[in-house]
């Protein structure tokens, strides 16, 4: 870890109790109401395992709040073993997560946002499951987050093994930013973590660590039921709405760290979601600074991506010659259009 800590709490259990098999970790900034209300819904799931789980969280230097609401929680559940740290400035949400993930001293470390919830008795079965798990990652199916809940369930019960470099589990893969629905061995990731330094400020530097794992992975075991409530607590509008994020960010993560048949499983979706991007910026529906800006990401991902992007030229022209209103009114005709048609 790499950043410099201000703060420190543990509760009686957290730094004397033996090592867990599951660490529970939390990255949050700003948002004392929705971390409450992640640890009220650990206070249903946690006790029975108290022995088992151990829950991390790491504040991004957004003030007294987040502190008083561990220890408050803290206090109610004196049994659990609860470490809490903060930031002495502002890391920012990469850093923040990778500081948060390489805390954990369990066996495994599942990594939640302070908006996202376990669904109701999931964690007795991630649990069951990881006591005899001999992998260095596992996937489970997350709810209310847009490319889950775009995926037809597999009909499988309990954990099934797939082959992650089949184009069939591609879509699968392309969910799996959402960190939630990822649970890591702890030295497999520690050992891994560099890999994620160049993608410090995409907000996709964990998702390198998933990728990098999984294309090391023979197989991976995959649960298919709704374990995690994604969003469940989120307050306020997304900030992410922006082709740097929403575009670049994940090609670069997708570029530096997957590797092999996952690597090329994924290309066909990370083409689409490139294409996607630029139509988005043509209609003014995805932020970008410049035009400047959208031409040399452009440029990019047609390096990374080969001579398939050349069907986006269409829509960097657009972008970069006509105004934004006129644009706009385009992409509403265009998709009235669709809609009468369909």
């Amino acid at each position: 870890m790499s950043s410099e800590l201000s703060s420190e709490l543990s509760s009686e259990h957290g730094e004397t109790r033996a090592r867990p098999l599951l660490t529970l970790a939390t990255a949050t900034y700003r948002r004392a109401k929705e971390l409450a209300a992640l640890l009220r819904s650990y206070e249903r799931d946690v006790p029975p395992h108290a022995d088992e789980v151990e829950i991390v969280v790491c504040d991004n230097a957004s003030g007294a709040e987040p502190e008083e609401v561990v220890r408050a929680f803290m206090a109610r559940r004196p049994e659990l073993a609860v470490r809490f740290y903060q930031q002495a400035e502002n890391v920012g949400v990469d850093r923040n997560i990778l500081d948060v993930l390489s805390l954990a001293k369990g066996r495994f470390v599942w990594f939640l946002a302070d908006d996202d919830e376990i669904a109701p008795g999931k964690l007795d079965e991630v649990l069951e499951v990881l006591r005899g798990l001999d992998s260095e990652i596992l996937v489970v199916r997350s709810d209310n987050v847009g490319e889950w809940d775009s995926l037809p369930p597999t009909g499988v019960e309990g954990v099934q093994w797939i082959d992650a470099g089949l184009p069939r589990w591609a879509p699968m893969l392309f969910a799996t930013p959402f960190l939630a629905s990822i649970v890591f061995r702890v030295e497999s990731l520690r050992e891994v973590l560099p890999k994620a330094e160049p993608l410090v400020g995409t907000c996709y530097a964990a998702w390198g660590l998933t990728l990098t794992l999984l294309s090391r992975a023979a197989r991976v075991p995959y649960i298919d039921a709704r374990c995690v409530l994604g969003n469940a607590n989120f307050r306020g509008e997304s900030t992410f709405q922006t082709y740097r994020v929403m575009i670049d960010g994940r090609l670069k993560a997708w570029d530096l760290t997957a590797d092999g048949r996952v690597r090329e499983a994924l290309r066909p979706l990370m083409v689409r979601h490139a294409l996607a991007g630029l139509r988005g910026a043509a209609a003014a529906t995805l932020v970008v600074q410049s035009r400047g800006e959208l031409v040399a990401r452009y440029g990019s991902s047609f390096g990374v991506l080969g001579p398939t992007m050349l069907r986006g030229l269409p829509w960097v022209v657009t972008a970069v010659t006509l105004p934004k209103p006129l644009r706009r009114a385009l992409d509403e005709a265009r998709q009235s259009v669709r809609g009468r048609a369909q």
